[in-house]
């Protein structure tokens, strides 16, 4: 999705003429890339890649900006975080924590140490409103509806952007001690 959105929002009479966008695909080319062949971004280049992928095709590349739009696991992050320090690049992070997702201790030492600034907004209306919009993305009434079909240790995360899972009561609603629980004498 952050692939289609982009590619709406470029010049396409500055881009390489071989490079394109299919949806289902995303971004053509091996790596995906999008070259600027004129423009104010003539010789730039923006390159995708995954987490799945092997990070040490970055290992030569000195990069102005780099965003991950899913919390990387931390030995994605010590390769590319230098990639950034020749040009003083910049890092963003931006994603809705998950009960699945990497371990992320490393990042959280790094904001409680004041290394790295959190920026917290949560879901809500006023956030979904980009400037300029006569009408918020998605609504509250959206948001609470979202909020309610969650799972219940999952929604504070999703929706507030908490860190962990939060469990209330039971986590498996069909469990109960006389069906499940069987007593063992030694």
């Amino acid at each position: 999705s952050i692939m289609e959105k982009l590619w709406g929002m470029l010049p396409k009479d500055e881009i390489n003429k071989t490079h394109s966008f299919r949806r289902g695909f995303g971004i053509t080319g091996k790596p995906p890339r999008i070259e600027f062949t004129s423009g104010p971004g003539k010789g730039s280049v923006i390159a995708f890649g995954t987490y799945r992928q092997d990070v040490t095709r970055f290992s030569s590349m000195s990069l102005h900006h780099l965003l991950a739009d899913e919390p990387p696991p931390s030995d994605i992050m010590a390769e590319l975080y230098p990639r950034l320090l020749r040009n003083q690049g910049t890092l963003r992070i931006c994603f809705t924590p998950v009960p699945n997702m990497p371990n992320q201790s490393w990042l959280r030492k790094l904001i409680e140490q004041g290394k790295v600034q959190m920026h917290n907004y949560g879901l809500a209306e006023q956030h979904c409103l980009p400037d300029g919009a006569p009408y918020a993305f998605v609504t509250q009434s959206e948001i609470d509806a979202l909020e309610a079909a969650l799972p219940p240790y999952m929604r504070g995360m999703r929706i507030r952007g908490e860190w962990d899972p939060v469990l209330e009561g039971r986590w498996l609603q069909a469990f109960t001690r006389d069906t499940h629980v069987m007593p063992l004498e030694p």
